[in-house]
Order: structure tokens, then sequence, then C-alpha cells
């Protein structure tokens, strides 16, 4: 599976995420798939940490489009121009990259930890969205790629399931009503399906590190994407 592919996945399963919320009442089926967007967006900034040839540059353009995306995105979820209680899940990959980049810059365990959560801890001041759960998967996802890329298929899948199980396993706490019997006993297809996002665990245990068929539309595509679909759907809410 070509990074073309992740990219893809990536951009169509978060407009069903969104479409699904804003136009068809947070239908079940239909943010189960949106569960899929997140771990892939996450893996590829985590690739592409490793991959691009000038990392300043990356970080400055990731930067820039948080800053496009944010009004788009408060006008869609918030419904006004600006809400800085809420911020765009962009802001969160920024601050997942910077942890990545921060944590490489020194071979001690401590201070690795340090700098990852200190990412964390300003991605929950920042209110951005997953904030530091979406920090922490970057994280996770720069771990497999540096420390895992050589392993079999069974303990590369087995390290990404148990990653993103954590992961999703958390919201599903969460939206459940409080204590253990409640989660499992008082069951909510609804919150179980956060779990959805255990399925992207195949799509990138199966990446074959190649970026497949591409071209400057597709990379500006991608790229602006996620301001660009919440600009569309705020004019489908007009």
């Amino acid at each position: 599976m070509t990074a073309f592919i992740l990219k893809l996945a990536a951009m169509i399963t978060m407009l069903i995420d969104h479409t699904g919320y804003i136009f068809f009442g947070d239908r079940t089926i239909l943010r189960c798939i949106g569960r899929f967007a997140f771990p892939l967006y996450a893996f590829m900034i985590a690739e592409g940490w490793r991959r691009t040839h000038n990392r300043m540059d990356y970080g400055l353009r990731l930067a820039a489009l948080a800053l496009l995306s944010e009004i788009p995105y408060d006008l869609v979820f918030s419904h006004t121009l600006f809400n800085p209680g809420r911020n765009n899940v962009i802001l969160t990959l920024l601050l997942g990259y910077l942890a990545v980049a921060a944590s490489e810059r020194t071979e001690n365990i401590f201070l690795k930890g340090a700098a990852v959560t200190g990412f964390c801890f300003l991605s929950v001041q920042m209110y951005s969205s997953y904030d530091y759960k979406g920090v922490l998967l970057i994280f996770f996802f720069h771990c497999y790629l540096k420390y895992f890329k050589n392993n079999s298929t069974g303990v590369r899948l087995a390290f990404l399931l148990g990653g993103l199980a954590l992961f999703g396993g958390y919201y599903v706490y969460r939206n459940a009503a409080p204590g253990w019997n409640n989660l499992i006993y008082g069951f909510k297809v609804r919150n179980w399906l956060q779990l959805g996002c255990l399925i992207p665990a195949f799509m990138i245990c199966a990446y074959n590190k190649k970026k497949g068929p591409s071209s400057p539309f597709f990379h500006v595509l991608y790229s602006l994407f996620y301001p660009l679909h919440l600009i569309l759907i705020y004019m489908l809410m007009r």
C-alpha cells in the first residue's frame, strides 16, 4: 500500500466523518468510517518527518496550514469566526511533529520524555483537537517507524493494534457512563465503534514506503484539503 493510497483514504474518510456529523445527525456508521482519518493523518506526519528534505520548512507549512484552517473550522463546528476554546486538528499535527523533532535532538530517554510531555501539555492548554492523545499517537507512529520497521508483519501489526486500541479505547470509556460495569453492560454501539480506528493498523502495516502515483495537483490537494473541505461544508450549511 503506497503513501498515495493512505493519503487518499485519509481525505475521503475525514470528509465522510465531517459530512456525517454536520448533515446526517451524527450517523453511527459514518462516524465509524471517520475514525480511520486521524490515525492515517498522524502516521503520515510521522512518515513526513522522516522523509522530508527540509524539516524546518515542513513545520512552517504545517503552522501556516493550522492558521489557515482555524476560521473555517470555527465556522463549521462553533458557528463563530473564532473560538479560542476549540482549535483545529492541524494544530495537533503540528504539535505532534514538533514533539518528534524535539525528542530526536537528544539520546537521553528522560529528556525525550520531557519533550513529548511538554508538547502534550501545550496541546491541552491550546485546546487542540485530540489534544495530548493526538500528540502521543504521532509519537507512537514515529517509534513504530524508527524501531519496528524491520520486524515481521505479525510483530508490526500487534504493535500498531495495541497502540490504536489504547487510543480508541480512551474514547470508548470516556463516552460511557462512569464505571466499568456501565462500559460493558450499558453497551452503546456508537461508543464501541470508536474502535474503527483499529482498521488503519492493517493499512499502515501494509504500507510499502513508496509514494505511488502522484502529481503536483494531488500534493496541493492533500495539503489544503482540510480547510477546503471545511469551507465547502460551511457553504452547504448556509
